[in-house]
């Protein structure tokens, strides 16, 4: 699958931005880093290069950062529902909102959400397919208790 990292750019325990923690962490997906694949030369550029890669990807991890201007990634799970409902094609977003106030919008619109990243890295890494996310989940839970 092909997961577009939508977020502030922030740094994240002692990595330059947190998409660095999901790409070292997650090595079965594939990723849409817009640090790397948008042209961030000028918002003309990345804002059409990020509106398609929200569209385009299979899944989207959301992550809402504690502390952090949220808009980008606000903006880019909205591109993404409204290409669902435009459609009719499902594409799952995944939230990890750590702020303090979750911003109803997106988790309502989420097929899973999580409380921090950690949690949603560890999802994503044990992901097979959204036709079953069943065994990720469980083994999710299953960490959680230990």
């Amino acid at each position: 699958m092909k997961i577009y990292l939508a977020g502030a750019f922030a740094a994240y325990k002692g990595y330059k931005d947190w998409r660095d923690y999901v790409t070292e962490q997650v090595k079965q997906h594939e990723f849409h880093n817009p640090l790397v694949d948008s042209r961030q030369e000028c918002p003309m550029e990345f804002t059409m290069d990020d509106t398609m890669a929200a569209i385009e990807c299979d899944c989207m991890l959301h992550y809402r950062a504690p502390n952090i201007e949220n808009t980008g990634g606000d903006y880019e799970h909205g591109v993404r529902v409204g290409a669902y409902y435009a459609t009719g094609v499902p594409k799952p977003i995944i939230l990890a909102d750590e702020s303090l106030f979750p911003y109803p919008l997106c988790t309502a619109s989420a097929k899973r959400t999580f409380a921090n990243l950690e949690t949603a890295v560890l999802y994503l890494s044990l992901l097979q397919s959204f036709d079953d996310d069943g065994p990720a989940i469980n083994a999710v839970l299953e960490f959680e208790k230990k």
